[in-house]
């Protein structure tokens, strides 16, 4: 079939959204002929990437729009991508329907961002649009609120605003009730979705992180590292781009509790970001700087190898929809320890993991300290819940399970349109 993807970010060997919606337009290209619509501001990258082969004849490149910097403070740079995506989206229906005019495409799918909050003008083609994978719909709790920093108080603040306006814009209703397919991350998405296009027909269930063969193989924990001895400290990681919504805050009150416990351990954070410098005076004062770093920066050889070597991964994330890094972390053989919410609660199961009751943050510091201090003396079964861990993302995440699910979609999508 001939696909247009619209994939505002794709990039090589990036974070998040970026590399996400990289491996998807490659999957994709694999089964069909796809013309990708992605920001200019890919374009350096995108360019260097095909000079080494790794674009396939079956994919072509638009590029919309212009390079611009962004802001050097994170928050308000968050806040400029959104403003560019939402001129993205406006610019891509005049495009898509000169190229529809010459391709005549089977169908449309948005790859990323993968949020609701922004209206797909591509529906307007007249063919099929699947409409994601989509998350966004999450709420940060409010009981939770205490945690925060004041910056990271008013982003959630705006946060809900812009979910406001998103829910009445004309655009966004639209956009979801003209939809064929909407795949979304995680039950919650769903349900919101449905109340919004009055239906949930054709709303079906896709997380939209996935891993390849070489993935998999790459991340995979040597086996000399499966068995560290009693008496080294626990080894605790986490990463994500350091937002006040991650939970890291309620992590920290929990290693405060277990170094009250003479438990030892050491716990990276390995990403920096608007609520990194809270958080670096945060512990601090609850006396674990010797026990915690954050924000530190690590190349990506650096980074897989300190997902080999640690033992637990730990984000208490309070608003997340799936979790790319926590995925990679349990692909490396770690032992998630998440919230009981949202995306990562549906992809961590009880025997690789624990999932945290998201009552308040003390009694969740608490639980997180019981667990922590239960893994460093039976650290003999960590191993084997690690295995575990591995298997269930390379058994239910792979590019084969992404592949073959995103051709349901599409058949789906195909069938409505008869």
């Amino acid at each position: 079939m001939k696909v247009l993807l619209s994939s505002v970010a794709c990039l090589p060997d990036s974070g998040s959204e970026g590399v996400y919606g990289w491996r998807a337009c490659l999957a994709i290209a694999k089964d069909h002929e796809v013309w990708v619509l992605t920001s200019a501001e890919n374009a350096e990258r995108l360019e260097k990437a095909r000079s080494e082969g790794r674009i396939p004849k079956s994919m072509r490149i638009h590029y919309l729009g212009s390079a611009r910097p962004y802001s050097p403070n994170r928050l308000i740079a968050r806040l400029e991508s959104w403003q560019r995506y939402r001129e993205f989206s406006q610019a891509c229906l005049e495009v898509s329907r000169q190229l529809h005019q010459s391709e005549k495409f089977d169908l449309v799918q948005l790859v990323t961002y993968t949020t609701w909050r922004v209206g797909c003008p591509l529906w307007r083609l007249g063919i099929p649009l699947v409409f994601g994978p989509l998350s966004g719909t999450e709420k940060f709790p409010l009981r939770f609120w205490s945690i925060l920093s004041p910056a990271a108080i008013a982003f959630e603040i705006l946060r809900e605003f812009s979910g406001w306006w998103s829910w009445w814009n004309p655009s966004v209703r639209d956009c979801i009730q003209a939809a064929s397919v909407i795949p979304v991350t995680h039950s919650q998405a769903g349900r919101v979705l449905a109340r919004l296009r009055k239906s949930a027909a054709g709303i079906v269930p896709f997380v939209n992180v996935f891993f390849t063969s070489e993935d998999i193989e790459r991340l995979k924990r040597p086996e000399k590292q499966l068995c560290p001895s009693k008496d080294e400290p626990l080894r605790i990681f986490g990463s994500g781009n350091c937002e006040g919504r991650k939970g890291v805050a309620i992590a920290l009150e929990a290693l405060k509790i277990l170094r009250q416990r003479r438990v030892p351990f050491y716990y990276i954070y390995s990403s920096f970001g608007p609520e990194a410098t809270y958080l670096q005076k945060k512990a601090s004062r609850l006396g674990l700087s010797g026990q915690v770093s954050i924000g530190k920066h690590l190349s990506r050889s650096e980074y897989l190898k300190t997902l080999q070597s640690n033992e637990i991964y730990l984000l208490p994330s309070l608003r997340e929809g799936a979790g790319q890094t926590m995925m990679e972390a349990m692909l490396a053989g770690s032992v998630p320890i998440v919230a009981d919410l949202y995306g990562p609660s549906e992809i961590v199961t009880e025997d690789c993991g624990w999932k945290i009751p998201a009552t308040n943050h003390t009694a969740m510091a608490r639980l997180i300290a019981e667990r922590l201090e239960w893994c460093f003396f039976n650290r003999h079964q960590l191993p084997s819940m690690g295995k575990k861990s591995a298997n269930r993302i390379a058994s239910h995440f792979s590019e084969d399970i992404f592949r073959a699910r995103t051709k349901e979609c599409y058949e789906l999508a195909l069938s409505k349109s008869h």
